[in-house]
């Protein structure tokens, strides 16, 4: 009996790469660093899920169109590694050192 990838047990590889990449992506605009996660999602869609979905559906059956999908989950979650990996300002920020332009918050007293 063949097994399909819908399958609990084995879920489908681009659910994968989107966990992966979402779970980085996450990670990275939690510690402050939202430039890059947004210049990340719209390379993502503007450079690469529109124009894959175009030449899919130019090149192979229609059918095969939702593709782009991991496609672009693929070239999201390449470039989250790299930054995660390769960053100094990230491993600065896991290192605890302070960035520019951060500065300590005043504590506000509660009373009336």
């Amino acid at each position: 009996m063949p097994v399909c990838w819908g399958e609990p047990e084995r879920p489908w590889p681009p659910a994968w790469m989107f966990a992966v990449f979402n779970t980085l992506l996450c990670i990275v605009n939690g510690v402050g660093l939202v430039r890059f996660t947004t210049v990340v999602n719209l390379l993502m869609l503007w450079a690469v899920r529109i124009p894959s979905a175009y030449m899919i559906r130019a090149w192979f059956d229609g059918t095969w169109i939702m593709l782009c999908f991991p496609i672009s989950f693929f070239f999201g979650m390449c470039c989250i590694i790299g930054y995660v990996l390769f960053s100094k300002e990230f491993r600065a920020i896991l290192n605890g050192e302070k960035r520019k332009g951060d500065q300590p918050r005043e504590r506000r007293s509660t009373s009336v």
